[in-house]
């Protein structure tokens, strides 16, 4: 980091009459170095999220997620090596930004941004027109997506089973 300090003096005079006050000005600017933000997606919602990371850190740095502009959990400090987040399962834009502590709130925002998309899970519903067939027969299976979804339907037959045939 460097931080560089000036005295800045103010002086007023009115007919021969002086007075001046002076402020400090500290002005700091952070040196960490930039590390992209990498990660996010999309998954099913009820599902475990989508990891957001960083490729790298410094230590004695810490670094802070943002989703939305606003903090999502404590900061993390920097280890020298790339830093996860963990999985992440807010919808939303993330980014992240670094802090050196010993100098005060100074940030600097890392590159890029990562998304996080939650997709809906469809609702489906089938039905049998004879859910029993005697002897040699058919009976059709039809299924109906919900509204909220524009999903594909397929079948499959899951499971077979081999009942002995007895004449009678």
């Amino acid at each position: 980091n460097l931080a560089t300090t000036t005295e800045y003096r103010a002086v007023l005079s009115n007919a021969g009459c002086v007075n001046s006050t002076s402020s400090i000005l500290t002005i700091t600017t952070l040196q960490a170095s930039l590390f992209t933000v990498t990660g996010g997606g999309s998954y099913c919602a009820g599902g475990a999220g989508v990891l957001v990371e960083l490729n790298g850190s410094e230590t004695d740095v810490d670094y802070q997620l943002l989703r939305n502009g606003s903090n999502i959990g404590s900061p993390i400090s920097g280890t020298g090596n790339p830093i996860s987040f963990g999985n992440q399962t807010l919808a939303g834009t993330y980014t992240v930004v670094s802090s050196i502590p010993s100098i005060g709130s100074c940030t600097r925002t890392m590159t890029g941004s990562v998304t996080v998309t939650v997709k809906t899970v469809p609702t489906i519903s089938a039905s049998l027109t004879d859910p029993m067939i005697c002897g040699i027969g058919s009976t059709t299976l039809s299924s109906t997506a919900a509204s909220n979804s524009s999903s594909s339907v397929s079948f499959s037959n899951t499971t077979s089973a081999s009942i002995p045939y007895a004449p009678f």
